[in-house]
């Protein structure tokens, strides 16, 4: 099904600092550095990436609500009422105001139906022009080496489910957005730090994203967290 794991999550997004928890909530960039730094470990901290990530957060709600606001839906984004941070006790905390889900009218009144975020969701991305193809695996990516050595990513080779080879050219980018790989026995033994013996996900999240993004160089960070 189009959404995969996405459409059976509780379709809420944590993020920090954004425009409504500063406003009712009280939160800060620097609150939530605190917390982020303390949920990464201090060691493994990398600012850059932080920034990057809480820079971007106002900029993504304001690109995507208006996106799922004009479907056939009408879902706006508002603080989710039932969910706070998962260690609100840590230093730079908040019990409520980081997670962020959307409803029909944009309010509180009505419960979060995530059947409907990821239909608005679909909606609004084929609208944009996306293809949705189901059953299809991306496999690994095709790509040249620059003058730098760095590789300029050209498309995927992906499969679909009779087990026929597809070409898929890119015409910017290819975006990752992939499930992770406790359903790889190798991966897990390699990377997690404590074994993850009953997965609760789909038994296809096997690093198949992982293993591309590692054949082009791709920087590996506290690969041995994880929820």
């Amino acid at each position: 099904m189009a959404g995969g794991a996405a459409g059976f999550s509780g379709a809420t997004l944590w993020l920090p600092n954004n425009r409504m928890a500063r406003e009712q909530y009280g939160d800060s960039r620097e609150k939530a550095m605190t917390y982020l730094k303390h949920g990464i470990g201090f060691s493994n901290t990398n600012e850059e990436d932080i920034n990057a990530f809480l820079d971007n957060i106002d900029p993504m709600l304001d690109f995507i609500d208006p996106m799922l606001r004009s479907t056939g839906f009408d879902l706006g984004c508002v603080v989710s009422p039932n969910l706070g941070d998962y260690h609100a006790s840590w230093e730079g905390g908040l019990p409520i105001g980081r997670s962020i889900d959307w409803r029909k009218g944009k309010t509180t009144d009505v419960p979060t139906d995530r059947h409907a975020w990821r239909q608005a969701y679909i909606e609004a991305a084929e609208r944009e022009g996306a293809k949705i193809m189901l059953q299809t695996t991306a496999k690994k990516f095709v790509f040249r080496m620059q003058e730098n050595e760095v590789p300029e990513v050209l498309g995927v080779i992906a499969g679909d489910k009779d087990g026929n080879e597809i070409a898929i050219k890119a015409k910017k980018a290819v975006l990752l957005a992939s499930g992770g790989f406790e359903w790889n026995q190798s991966y897990v033994k390699d990377y997690l730090d404590q074994p993850d013996l009953y997965p609760f996900s789909f038994n296809t999240n096997k690093g198949y994203g992982l293993e591309m993004a590692i054949s082009v160089g791709a920087r590996l960070t506290n690969m041995s967290r994880f929820w």
